[in-house]
């Protein structure tokens, strides 16, 4: 469960919510984070632009979690707009440390047969069937990076526009591409 909840206030902690379907935009970075291997943190995905005749992620778009043998969870955010004829045009590559060329051995990238956007797009869910930066303005790097966050006690714990405040076990980790 915490995985979860790290991988959706990562994703979903922008400060605005952007049109994805003119291609990617990124909003919430890891800046300074620490590259990490995909062996450690298996449930992350990549999703983008799909060629299905070279079976290649020709672009990243966001991350997505792995929730099960074939649903991802990303945010509702990076497909809104997009209409149902355009979900297979769209790939997610999992088991790769990179988002841009050559995928380790042993990644996958995997077409997308549908996606699902929650009716309410505020709660910035949806579930798809079948990555952070190194700055501000920077497209994303090669490298998985992510970042440990210490607990926050609840003392200090507050809510602010755009943010979400949590208590962590000990330490949270935070990855993205």
């Amino acid at each position: 469960m915490w995985l979860l909840f790290g991988f959706l206030i990562s994703v979903c902690g922008a400060d605005e919510i952007l049109d994805r379907s003119d291609g990617p935009h990124h909003v919430s970075k890891i800046v300074r984070g620490d590259r990490k291997s995909i062996i450690n943190f298996p449930y992350m995905a990549s999703v983008g632009a799909f060629n299905s005749t070279s079976q290649v992620v020709t672009a990243h778009w966001c991350g997505a979690s792995i929730i099960d043998h074939e649903w991802l969870l990303t945010a509702a955010h990076c497909f809104r707009n997009l209409r149902q004829a355009d979900w297979q045009q769209r790939g997610a590559l999992v088991g790769s440390d990179y988002v841009k060329g050559i995928p380790d051995a042993g990644a996958q990238m995997l077409p997308i047969a549908n996606g699902y956007v929650h009716e309410d797009h505020n709660n910035d869910i949806c579930l798809i069937k079948g990555w952070g930066d190194t700055g501000q303005d920077s497209g994303p790097h090669k490298p998985l990076m992510g970042f440990v966050m210490r607990s926050i006690p609840k003392r200090e714990m507050r809510v602010s526009k755009g943010s979400l405040f949590y208590r962590c076990p000990k330490r949270c980790h935070h990855v993205l591409w």
